[in-house]
């Protein structure tokens, strides 16, 4: 596993892990997820990027679910989850990773446009707050 400060992340973990709970976009908060992305030390890049190499290899079985029960994930579970993926990643389920992740292609990039609107009409806002 590559250097990462896992403290600074869990936050960031535990934001991204609610884009898998719901299959309805509309469904989604995202002017709250944005604010919290925007008051993160993290670029909307490194979120994004987060989100493909971290997050989304953990949880991405759950975007083909109606909604999950409850409405959150157990933090400690998530984060073991996440820690256990970067830890014992092969080349293999990084391949893996890249495959699937072009798979879901077309609901990943719908949120992340959805996204990238909101952060750039928000950074402002936020940051002046």
């Amino acid at each position: 596993m590559e250097n990462i400060d896992i403290e600074e992340r869990k936050p960031i973990w535990i934001l991204l892990s609610k884009l898998y709970l719901y299959n309805k976009r509309e469904e989604i908060n995202y002017k709250e997820l944005v604010e919290a992305m925007i008051k993160s030390p993290f670029s909307f890049e490194e979120i994004e990027s987060i989100n493909k190499y971290e997050v989304f290899p953990v949880l991405h079985s759950y975007l083909n679910r109606e909604a999950c029960e409850p409405d959150f994930f157990e933090e400690n579970s998530l984060f073991a989850s996440i820690l256990d993926f970067l830890n014992n990643k092969s080349n293999f389920e990084k391949a893996q990773t890249e495959l699937t992740y072009f798979a879901y292609k077309w609901t990943q990039s719908i949120q992340w446009v959805t996204f990238a609107r909101k952060y750039n009409e928000l950074k402002d806002e936020v940051a002046n707050k």
